[in-house]
Parts: C-alpha cells; structure tokens; sequence
C-alpha cells in the first residue's frame, strides 16, 4: 500500500500546515519539505516566524525574504529552497508588479501612508503570505509550496484576508479618490467651512495629512484592478484540488479540543484538509526484566549513569528507577494513544502520528528522521 503522505508530497502543489501555536507546526512543515525534496521535487518552504534553531538545522546562517537555495544531502534528487515572509518586501514588490509604470510605483513606495498600508493594515501579512505562495508556483516553476501559517489565534484571519482585503479596498470609494477630479478631497473639505480640522490635522500628523492621503489612495487605485484579479487567484489556489491543508496538533486533551474547533472552521471556509499529524506523540516501549531489551536498556543505563554501581544492591536499585521510569513513559503514550483515538472519531480525516524524538532537531537528518517516523494512524492501535 502506497504511503498517503508520501502521496500527498508527489502529487500536491500546495501544502499548508495549520494549527495552535507550539505544537511543531514550522518543524513538521521543514520536514514535509525536506522529505519530498528527497522525492524528486522542487519545493520551496515559506515561513512566518521560524525559530533561529530551525534554520540552522536546515543548513541556513538564517532565514529572510530573500529564497534561499537550501543544501541538501547528494541522495536527494530534489531541491529544496526556503525563505522567511516579510511583509514590507512582499508588498513592494508587489506594487512594482502591479503599477502601470515605474513612475507610479516610486510614488506610492515613498508615500507615508503606503508603509502603514504594508505594514499594519489587518489582513495584509496573511494576504501577503498567500500571494507569495502564488508568486513562488507562477513565476519560479516550483513542484510544491509549503506553507507555515501563524498560530491558530490568526490563522482564520490568515484564511479570510484575501477575501477581507481585496473587498475592503474595491470598497474605497474611488470618486473620492479620482485623481481626475478637479477637486482634492482637501479642498472639498475647506469649501464646506472645515479648515479648522484640516489645518488640526496637519498639525497633528507633521504635514498636509489629507492631502498625502488622497494622492495614495489615487496612486493606489491604479493597482486595484491587478490586486482583484490576484486576490481572486489567491482565493482559487487555497481550494485547488493540487492544495492539502494539515491540520497540526499536540496529544493533549486542550489541544485536540482546540484542533476539532479549528477543523470545523476549515471545513466551513470549504478548505481542503488532507489530514491531521498529531506531533510529539510518545510510543510505548516494550519491557521485560527477563528479555534482551531489558538488557540493552539497563546497559545503556548503567553507561550513562554519574556513579557507576559498585555493589549488587546498587544495581537492583538502577533497575527498579529504570523499571519506574520505563512503567511512566508506557503510562503516558498509552494515556496519548487514547487522545490519537478519540480524535480519529471525532475528524474523519487521515491521521498522521510523527513519534518525540530523543534528540533535538539540530541538522537536517533529524528533520529527515522525523518526517520518515511520521505514519498513518490506524483506529484501534496505539501509535
């Protein structure tokens, strides 16, 4: 039987990892990535926030807006590129993409009122983040685009901004902002008596607020036409049939409750999910004082231990802290086998179960090993 995530990563053109913050979301869309460059595709991973620790462990000094061809191992027949959302560089650029002309772009790029535009305006990193991704698979040919997204608090914002954004701005009334119009709206305001808070206003805000205003929006509109039709792109893109939604989360009670809510938001915004991947989950280990693993694990033990036992009775007392150690992690993966059951109930979707792992994830053959550990989950069995 052919893996189901090994098939989503050969066919899929878009992957979009969501979920609450803290869970592994970033890590799990690294190692997405890595292991379907291993598959033969060109991908290109896109974060929002990535940890120092995540770079580094993907061979990078660091992470910005500018994409990054990422080394990998010679067996990889794959390429793997990455590279860091910035919200001021994505919009400039989309401006100079946009405009009509040069001209037009320097104007609206050295408008006050466009940094705060690209930088603060609700909805504009997320719709940014998707754009992005539409650059990436238009215009750099790119198999597979992985997406990390914030934490499940803005993810719904991050899903809902192309719709907000590009709705909000053909909202502007654009007789207002003609720059046609004989008429400013500045001088508007002054013939009907209000100087006074025109004159406050500049004051204010250091400069002819209004003024600087209207010449924006009248700049900006030229570009509103070209951000409709990307926006609607955008919105096709995030329900293509080439476009897998993972839903990650945590093996807690909280954190499964908070996944089940989130899932049903996805589903009401029509968003394909491909599945779910349970992270950090611990797996039961086998332990009988009679058997060879009893053996191996006490060696182990007993190598690692600060002071080595020198009397019989030291070494029963090792085997009866290992004994209680081993009969705890069992205690727990069994108690997360139940939470990865209930779960499966409840989203009757594909789940996903990626293993803790004993080392931390510091070079790219821990990210590959954690995306070779991640198996489909079974109802009835335990991770």
């Amino acid at each position: 039987m052919i893996d189901p995530l090994i098939k989503q990563l050969e066919s899929a053109s878009l992957i979009v990892t969501a979920g609450c913050g803290g869970v592994g979301k970033t890590t799990v869309a690294a190692a997405l990535a890595l292991r379907a460059a291993g598959l033969g595709r060109r991908v290109a991973v896109l974060t929002i926030d990535p940890a120092k620790r995540l770079a580094q462990a993907l061979g990078l000094t660091e992470l910005n807006h500018e994409l990054k061809r990422v080394p990998t191992d010679e067996k990889a027949s794959g390429e793997l590129w990455a590279m860091m959302l910035d919200t001021k560089a994505a919009g400039d650029n989309m401006v100079l993409r946009f405009a009509q002309d040069r001209k037009v772009a320097r104007g609206i790029l050295k408008n006050r009122y466009y940094g705060y535009f690209s930088t603060s305006l609700a909805g504009t990193l997320e719709y940014m983040a998707v754009e992005q991704v539409r650059v990436l698979m238009d215009e750099h040919d790119f198999d597979l685009v992985v997406l990390d997204t914030p934490p499940a608090a803005h993810a719904l914002d991050f899903f809902d901004a192309p719709d907000r954004l590009v709705d909000g701005l053909m909202k502007i009334p654009l007789n207002a902002i003609d720059g046609t119009n004989k008429k400013s709206i500045s001088s508007r305001l002054a013939s009907q008596g209000r100087q006074i808070v025109l004159r406050g206003l500049n004051r204010l805000t250091g400069g002819p607020f209004l003024d600087d205003l209207a010449e924006f929006l009248g700049q900006f509109r030229s570009i509103l036409g070209a951000l409709q039709d990307a926006g609607e792109q955008v919105r096709a893109l995030l329900r293509a049939d080439g476009t897998s939604f993972f839903l990650v989360t945590a093996p807690s009670a909280p954190r499964i409750e908070d996944a089940i809510a989130f899932f049903g938001e996805l589903e009401r915004r029509q968003l394909p999910v491909g599945g779910v991947i349970v992270n950090r989950v611990h797996q039961e280990i086998l332990f009988d004082t009679n058997n060879a693993i009893n053996g191996d694990l006490l060696a182990s033990a007993w190598e690692g231990a600060a002071l080595k036992p020198k009397r019989e009775s030291d070494y029963h007392q090792l085997l009866t802290r290992l004994t209680l150690t081993l009969s705890e992690h069992n205690q727990r993966a069994q108690q997360e086998a139940h939470i990865c059951e209930t779960l499966a109930l409840r989203i009757q979707q594909p789940q996903f179960i990626a293993p803790r792992l004993n080392s931390g994830l510091t070079s790219q053959a821990d990210l590959l090993e954690l995306a070779n550990e991640i198996q489909l989950y079974v109802s009835g069995t335990s991770p």
